[in-house]
């Protein structure tokens, strides 16, 4: 395995300005990624309910994530110095797209990298979003068996606004998946492997974050990796009073997110979350599902049934759990941050973006926001692609940059010779003035006559055969040529997005073996650099 670096956002980028530290930006932010030191020390003015999360995380760890390292970390967290880092994602088939591995492993190393530089524990948490209910995000991946991704999908009732954590797999729909994803791929030395990861954990009754939660074990077992599901009862339980205060404060919390997000959109950035007057920031969970509350005459209503309640009726009932509430991306920050000591959180671009809406309702709660880190990006290169890539002088940034299809259009045009329409044009031009002018002494009869055009006629046939022949000889050059580089593009890029966003990790797991995701880690161990990287790992 070899490494090649390159920064992972352009300057130009809003990631990237964030990182040069533009004042425009951060202005919108509590600290910089420097500020490791005063964030901790800033921690210390709050309290958390350390023992009761640490009771909720060791149950899960217990169910589905049974790791004696996780088990440590959470020990550890009763610590009032200790700190964390967390990062989340939603709960995707087979871990979903592989960013959601790189998020992990550079939480992990952010972790470690915290503990050692600030001298108290730091523990990794990896935040699953087992309460979303978008199931067109989740119950799907792509995989690619050297020439083109192919979606494979669990079919769903996509009307059904059920949590990750409440729908149950279809056990009949979920072996079926596995055998024909698996019979796409190309067999390997590792297929059986895969294939045992993937049945080994399944069982009636489980839901799409328990296999996602099951499959992690596998590859992060022994990390130190502590992993989450919001949509946990424990954690929904001692949510309570939280969620009674966002309640409460419902108007305050949307005239600190629309006076931020105004702001935000006047400096140029956009709304990355919607400026909607009716939102309350909050979703109600009932027996059809997940639903977001509406904000109308200063009371909440249900848009789906058409039920309303006042702040304090909806409080009263929140705090008696008959009405459940959960999180959307404006609140869930703020949720973190009341139940755990959250120094840093390991963000994508789109995070990040979002992220700068949210000061002023973290001020609102006098609490100050976390740390915000752009993550890790890795691409994995197989040896073909190498060859590739070299044969067609092209770079990883360049595939990943669209620059196949120039590269493709180039090089089929060498393989037709530049003079090889006029070769063929001038060539038939002068048969035919041969046997217009030249031949003719040799028409001296009617027989002659018939043999000269029968003679001008097989030569015009054979010169056509040997265009023809000819053609399809640099076709046959260019087909190479395009089917080299459509692969180069399906591994690299594809459909025209990173490898990162698109693929699943099961293709490369196929190919390399279960310890890819390890070996991963231990890659970006090596490469503890302030600044995100795009790392390019040569396998």
């Amino acid at each position: 395995m070899q490494i090649s670096t390159r920064t992972n956002y352009p300057p130009t980028s809003f990631a990237g300005k964030y990182l040069q530290q533009e004042e425009t930006i951060h202005a919108f932010f509590d600290y910089r990624t420097t500020d490791a030191a005063s964030k901790a020390q800033q921690l210390e003015n709050h309290t958390f309910p350390r023992k009761k999360m640490a009771d909720a995380l060791a149950a899960y760890q217990k169910k589905l994530f049974p790791c004696a390292a996780a088990l440590h970390q959470i020990d550890r967290l009763l610590d009032e110095t200790s700190i964390t880092v967390v990062a989340g994602q939603q709960a995707g088939l087979w871990t979903g797209p592989m960013y959601t591995i790189h998020k992990i492993i550079h939480l992990i190393v952010e972790a470690e990298r915290l503990e050692e530089r600030l001298g108290r524990p730091v523990i990794p948490i990896f935040w699953v979003a087992g309460e979303d209910h978008d199931i067109d995000e989740i119950n799907h991946v792509h995989l690619h068996d050297g020439k083109l991704p192919k979606k494979f999908q669990l079919p769903e009732k996509n009307q059904e606004k059920l949590p990750a954590s409440e729908r149950r797999l279809y056990m009949e729909q979920a072996e079926k998946i596995i055998r024909e994803a698996l019979r796409y791929l190309p067999e390997k030395k590792f297929t059986e492997d895969v294939l045992h990861l993937l049945n080994r954990d399944l069982e009636p009754g489980m839901t799409y974050t328990d296999w996602f939660v099951r499959v992690l074990y596998q590859f992060f077992k022994g990390t130190g990796l502590v992993v989450m599901d919001a949509h946990d009862p424990l954690v929904r339980e001692l949510e309570r009073p939280y969620f009674a205060e966002l309640v409460e404060r419902n108007e305050e919390l949307q005239r600190a997110f629309l006076s931020q997000g105004e702001a935000y959109r006047d400096a140029g950035f956009g709304e990355p979350v919607a400026l909607e007057s009716t939102s309350a920031h909050l979703f109600i969970h009932d027996d059809k599902g997940r639903e977001l509350l509406e904000k109308v005459n200063g009371h909440f209503r249900h848009p789906a049934t058409g039920q309303t309640w006042t702040p304090a009726e909806l409080k009263q009932q929140v705090l008696e759990g008959s009405v459940q509430l959960s999180n959307n991306v404006v609140t869930r920050p703020l949720m973190q941050d009341f139940i755990l000591p959250v120094h840093t959180f390991v963000a994508g671009a789109g995070e990040l973006a979002y992220w700068g809406l949210l000061k002023q309702v973290f001020h609102l709660f006098e609490r100050n926001m976390p740390v915000l880190l752009p993550r890790h990006s890795i691409t994995i290169i197989s040896r073909k692609s190498e060859k590739s890539m070299k044969l067609y002088k092209m770079t990883p940034e360049q595939v990943q940059s669209g620059k196949v299809p120039e590269t493709a259009a180039v090089k089929v045009n060498e393989q037709r010779n530049r003079y090889e329409d006029r070769i063929f044009a001038m060539t038939k031009e002068k048969l035919n003035q041969v046997f217009r002018v030249e031949t003719a002494p040799l028409r001296d009869s009617r027989e002659a006559q018939v043999l000269v055009e029968a003679t001008q006629e097989k030569l015009t046939r054979l010169m056509t055969e040997f265009e023809e022949k000819r053609g399809r000889l640099t076709e046959r050059r260019a087909w190479a040529h395009n089917t080299r580089l459509a692969a180069l593009e399906t591994e690299l890029f594809p459909s025209e997005g990173l490898q990162e966003r698109k693929l699943n990790i099961v293709t490369f797991l196929n190919e390399y073996g279960l310890t890819l995701p390890r070996e991963l880690l231990e890659a970006v161990r090596q490469h503890t650099e302030d600044l995100p990287l795009h790392l390019e790992v040569y396998i």
